[in-house]
């Protein structure tokens, strides 16, 4: 089962801000602040791709986990039985 940002860090005992200053201390090119963290958690905002390769290397996941969270691969999965099962009536 897919995680979010917030379950992931969870699982690592981090609070926002303890997972903003090791998010930025990785590539000092990325400066990461708690408020990003929290708004990447509630869905409000995206992290740019670099942001979300570097989250997703952290976290050992897929950076297609962080861009389109937990919810992405139940769209794609409802999609593909909605084409098999429309696939076998048009048969």
């Amino acid at each position: 089962m897919k995680k979010t940002i917030a379950e992931l860090r969870g699982e690592m005992g981090l609070t926002q801000r303890e997972l903003a200053t090791q998010l930025s201390n990785v590539q000092d090119d990325f400066n990461f602040s708690p408020a990003a963290i929290a708004l990447y958690e509630l869905g409000l905002r995206t992290p740019s791709l670099q942001k979300a390769k570097l989250i997703a290397k952290f976290f050992g996941v897929r950076v297609e986990d962080i861009i389109f969270g937990p919810d992405a691969c139940n769209m794609q999965a409802t999609k593909d039985e909605q084409a098999a099962t429309s696939e076998a009536v048009n048969q």
